[in-house]
C-alpha cells in the first residue's frame, strides 16, 4: 500500500495532534510532515512533494485563501483540505470556489472522518489527471490525424446526409482546385463529384459493405478538366453529422504509366514478330535476286529487253529496304552515349535538311535555350530521331508552312525538352496517340515504323517522346534527362 505524504499546516499543537491521530488510525499509511511557522511552511513547500495538504484556515495571519495560493503556485495539482473552527457555510463555499479540495470543521466528530475526506480528494485528483491525460492523448491523436490528412496526396472529403461537403482537406484543394472555404457547404455535384455520393448510396445499401471497396470513376476539376480517380468510402457511424468520408486518389499518372508499359510491351511483341517475318522473307528474297540477276545477264547477252528483270530487281531492292527498316525496329539498341550539345544536334539536322525544307517552302524558326547542360546522348541515333521528325513535318506541310523548334530546361533542372511544332493539317488527339503504335500511318506509302522507332530510341536514353494533336499542325516533344539528375 503506497504511503500518503501529507503536509499538516497548523500553529496549534493540539490540533496537529488531533489530525495526526485521525490519519494514523486509518487503514492507509500516512507520512505526516508538520509546518508550525510561516518560515517552516515556505521551506516545506519549496523542498518537498506532497500528496495532500491539510491546513488550518487561520494560520499566523494567513487565511485559507492565502494558503491555497501558496500551494497552487508551487504544487498546482496537490489537493488542499481546509480546517476551521467556525463551520461558516459562506467561507466553505468561497473556499471550494477558490479550489479547495474540501472544507472540514475542527471537531473530533469531523476530524475522525478526515481519512475518507483525503481519500475522496485524492481520487478526484487521480480522475482529473486521467481526464487530462486522455484529453492530451485525444488532442495529440486528432492533431496527428489532421496532420496525416492535411499532408496526404489523396483528397479527404467529409460529406453530410444532404450530400454537402463538411470537410475538404488540403489534398482535395490541390486535386480539385477549390479552396476549402469554397467547397465546404457546397453539394458534391456542384464540385464535379456527383458520382461519389451516388456510389456511396449504393455501397451503403449493400448489406455486405465490402471494406476497402474502390470506386473507379471520372471526376472534374474546377477548370472543367476531367481526370480518372479511385474513391474509397468509410462510414464513421458517429452522430456528428458526417454521413460518409471519401478518400479520393488521382490516378492520372498511374494510368499514363500503365498505358506506356502496355505500349512498350506491344512494341516489343511486334518487334519480335517483325524480325521473325523479315528473316523468313529475306532468304527467298536472296534467291530471287540471284535468279533475276542471272536472267538479266542472259537477256542482255542475247540482246533482248531486260526491263522485266530490272523491274524484279527494283522491287527486290524496295522490299529489302523495307526489311531493313523492320530489322532496325526489331533489333535491340546499343547506345554509345557521350556528353552532347543538343542544340548543336538540332542545328546540324536543320542544316542537313535545309535544301529540302526550302524546296518545300518551309520556313524554320529556332528558339533554342541558352546554356543548356550537356546531355549523354548517342549522337547518331538522336540525330536520326530529329531527322525523322523534321522530315515528317516537311511532308505534312505539302503547300509550305512554318516549323518552330524550341529547346528549354525544365523548372526542376532535371530534363531538357525539344519541341518541334509545324503548321500542317490539324491532327486529332486520337491519331496523335496512335501514331506511336507500330504500323499505324496516315501516309499512303508509309509503313508506320518511323515514330515507334523514335520512341524506342528516346526511351533507351531514359527520355520521353510525345505528340500533341492540335487544330493546326502537330507538336512533337522530345525530352532527355540531364546527366546526374
Amino acid at each position: 500500500m503506497p504511503v500518503i505524504k501529507t503536509l499538516v499546516i497548523d500553529d496549534g499543537e493540539s490540533d496537529r495532534a488531533l489530525v495526526k491521530r485521525a490519519l494514523c488510525g486509518a487503514e492507509e499509511r500516512y507520512e505526516v510532515v508538520e509546518a508550525r511557522s510561516r518560515a517552516d511552511l515556505e521551506e516545506k513547500l519549496a523542498g518537498g512533494e506532497f500528496d495532500v495538504v491539510i491546513s488550518d484556515y487561520d494560520f499566523l495571519g494567513l487565511t485559507g485563501f492565502d494558503i491555497l495560493k501558496l500551494v497552487r503556485d508551487l504544487r498546482p495539482e496537490t489537493p488542499v483540505i481546509l480546517l476551521t473552527g467556525t463551520g461558516s457555510e459562506e467561507i466553505a463555499v468561497a473556499a471550494l470556489k477558490q479550489g479547495a479540495a474540501d472544507y472540514v470543521v475542527k471537531s473530533v466528530k469531523h476530524i475522525k472522518k478526515l481519512p475518507s475526506t483525503v481519500a475522496a480528494a485524492l481520487e478526484r485528483v487521480g480522475l482529473a489527471r486521467e481526464r487530462q491525460a486522455l484529453g492530451e492523448a485525444l488532442r495529440a491523436s486528432e492533431e496527428k490525424y489532421r496532420s496525416l490528412v492535411e499532408t496526404a496526396k489523396e483528397a479527404v472529403v467529409n460529406v453530410d446526409g444532404d450530400g454537402r461537403v463538411m470537410f475538404f482537406s488540403r489534398g482535395a484543394e490541390r486535386m480539385f482546385g477549390y479552396a476549402a472555404e469554397e467547397a465546404v457547404g457546397v453539394p458534391l455535384a456542384a464540385l464535379g463529384c456527383g458520382t461519389i455520393r451516388e456510389s456511396f448510396v449504393r455501397w451503403s445499401a449493400d448489406n455486405r459493405r465490402e471494406p476497402g471497396a474502390i470506386l473507379v470513376t471520372t471526376l472534374t476539376r474546377k477548370g472543367g478538366e476531367e481526370f480518372p480517380a479511385e474513391v474509397s468510402f468509410s462510414d464513421p457511424g458517429a452522430d456528428d453529422g458526417v454521413a460518409f468520408t471519401a478518400v479520393i486518389r488521382d490516378v492520372t499518372e498511374r494510368r499514363r504509366l500503365e498505358e506506356e508499359v502496355a505500349r512498350l510491351d506491344r512494341l516489343a511483341a511486334v518487334g519480335e514478330m517483325t524480325a521473325g517475318i523479315a528473316h523468313e522473307v529475306r532468304n527467298p528474297l536472296a534467291a530471287i535476286t540471284t535468279s533475276a540477276t542471272v536472267v538479266r545477264e542472259e537477256l542482255a547477252a542475247a540482246g533482248l529487253d531486260t526491263e522485266s528483270a530490272d523491274w524484279i530487281l527494283e522491287g527486290v531492292r524496295k522490299i529489302d529496304g523495307l526489311l531493313k527498316r523492320f530489322f532496325d525496329f526489331a533489333k535491340p539498341l546499343t547506345l554509345e552515349p557521350r556528353p552532347s550539345n543538343v542544340n548543336a544536334l538540332v542545328r546540324e539536322v536543320i542544316e542537313e535538311e535545309r535544301a529540302n525544307l526550302e524546296n518545300a517552302h518551309v520556313a524554320v524558326e529556332l528558339g533554342l535555350g541558352g546554356q543548356l547542360p550537356p546531355l549523354n546522348l548517342d549522337r547518331r541515333l538522336v540525330k536520326s530521331v530529329f531527322t525523322n521528325v523534321v522530315v515528317n513535318a516537311r511532308q505534312a506541310m505539302a503547300g509550305g508552312g512554318n516549323l518552330t523548334v524550341r529547346s528549354q530546361l525544365d523548372a526542376d533542372g532535371a530534363a531538357v525538352a525539344i519541341t518541334f511544332a509545324d503548321t500542317g493539317p490539324g491532327v486529332s488527339e486520337e491519331d496523335a496517340r496512335r501514331a506511336l503504335e507500330p504500323f499505324f500511318t496516315t501516309k499512303a506509302d508509309g509503313v508506320g515504323l518511323g515514330l515507334p522507332l523514335c520512341l524506342k530510341i528516346v526511351k533507351a536514353h531514359g527520355g520521353d517522346f510525345g505528340l500533341a494533336g492540335r487544330d493546326v499542325g502537330l507538336a512533337v516533344t522530345v525530352t532527355f534527362p540531364v546527366a546526374g539528375s
